[in-house]
C-alpha cells in the first residue's frame, strides 16, 4: 500500500478505533460473553495492522499487547479482578497516548511507556500462570460463529477475522508440535513426541472443520476431515 494512502487511513480511523476499544473493554468488565471479546479483538487488530502500514512500531507493539491479553479472555478458567482491570486500562493509555501522539506530533517517552506496559503484561501472566497461553477453547468459538446472524451486515468481516486469528496462532502450535517431534534421539521419546504430535494435529484439524463449516470453505473443510478420518 502506498505510504501516503495508509497514514491518510490510519489519520481517518484511528481515534475511532481507539473510542470502540475503550468501550468494549468497560463493556467486558462487566460482561466478557464471545461476541463482545471479539468486537474488542477486532478493533485492537485493525489498529494494529494500521500502524503497521505506517512503520509506527509503538503503536503496533502495544495494541499487540492488548490482543493477546484480550484474547486470553476466551479462557473460561480465565478471571478479571480488579488488578487485571487496572492493567487493562494502564494499557490501553498507553494505546490512546500513542495514537494521540502520532495523529497531533505531540511528544511521548516511548521508551518508559513501553517499559510500563511491559511490566503489566508481566504482571499478567504471572498472576493468570498456565492459562494465559492455554489454546482458546473449542466451545466459546463455535458459539461465536454460530450466534453471528446470516443477515448481519459485517458477518462475513467478523467470521473472516476470526478465522485468520485462529489459523495463525492455531498452525503455530502444530509447527512447534512438529519441531519438538523431530528432536528426540531414543525411540522411547520418539514415540512419545510422535503421540503428542498425534493428539495435537487431530484436536487442530477438528477446530479448521468447525471454522470451514461455520464460513463455507468446503476445500479447507475437506482437508480437516481428512486429517481427521
Amino acid at each position: 500500500m502506498d505510504s501516503l494512502i495508509a497514514y491518510t487511513q490510519f489519520q481517518a480511523t484511528a481515534q475511532d478505533l481507539l473510542t470502540i476499544i475503550e468501550s468494549c473493554l468497560l463493556k467486558i468488565f462487566d460482561d466478557s460473553d464471545v461476541q463482545r471479546l471479539y468486537q474488542l479483538i477486532r478493533a485492537i487488530c485493525t489498529l494494529k495492522d494500521a500502524a503497521a502500514q505506517i512503520d509506527q512500531t509503538a503503536i503496533h507493539q502495544v495494541a499487540h499487547s492488548l490482543e493477546v491479553i484480550v484474547t486470553a479472555l476466551y479462557n473460561p478458567k480465565i478471571s478479571l479482578d480488579e488488578n487485571i482491570k487496572y492493567i487493562l486500562l494502564q494499557i490501553y493509555d498507553g494505546l490512546r497516548v500513542l495514537v494521540v501522539a502520532e495523529l497531533f506530533g505531540s511528544t511521548v517517552d516511548e521508551p518508559e511507556l513501553l517499559q510500563q506496559i511491559a511490566e503489566g503484561l508481566m504482571q499478567i501472566k504471572q498472576q493468570w500462570g498456565d492459562d494465559f497461553r492455554a489454546e482458546l477453547p473449542l466451545m466459546p468459538l463455535r458459539r461465536l460463529l454460530s450466534s453471528v446472524p446470516e443477515e448481519q451486515p459485517d458477518r462475513f468481516d467478523m467470521l473472516t477475522s476470526v478465522f485468520e486469528l485462529e489459523i495463525e496462532q492455531r498452525l503455530t502450535v502444530l509447527k512447534q508440535a512438529i519441531a519438538h517431534a523431530t528432536c528426540p534421539d531414543d525411540a522411547e521419546s520418539l514415540s512419545i513426541a510422535y503421540s503428542a504430535l498425534h493428539t495435537c494435529l487431530l484436536t487442530q484439524a477438528e477446530v479448521f472443520l468447525g471454522l470451514a463449516e461455520s464460513l463455507h470453505l468446503p476445500g479447507f473443510g475437506a482437508i480437516a476431515s481428512t486429517t481427521l478420518h
